[in-house]
């Protein structure tokens, strides 16, 4: 965008922008700050992970890792990925249901 544009359009609707809009907003609406849905996650999902995953013969914070994405952290091979996700099939309904147990929608 030009300069000339920019300064058309904030004459036109000028609007100020900070970092503080999304949490002020989520505030207001009563819901979870995104900055914050990571956390929520990692510490709720290793709780709600924890006895299934245990049966299957794998630390619940290695599929919690797994589930997001975290494969670079894991450093998995492709048999031990199959792996993963054969047990993070299992698991995830635990997640789901911890979820809409406690979280209302």
């Amino acid at each position: 965008m030009s300069k000339e544009t920019f300064e058309a359009l904030n004459e036109m609707a000028p609007v100020k922008i900070s970092r503080f809009g999304v949490p002020k907003k989520a505030k207001e609406l009563g819901i979870l700050e995104p900055s914050k849905l990571r956390k929520f996650s990692e510490q709720y999902m290793k709780e709600a992970f924890a006895k299934k995953s245990m049966e299957l013969g794998e630390h619940p914070e290695v599929l919690m890792q797994f589930v997001q994405g975290r494969t670079g952290e894991l450093k998995v091979s492709h048999l031990h990925y199959d792996n993963l996700l054969r047990k993070v099939d299992i698991v995830y309904p635990s997640w789901l249901e911890f979820l809409r147990s406690r979280v209302v929608l």
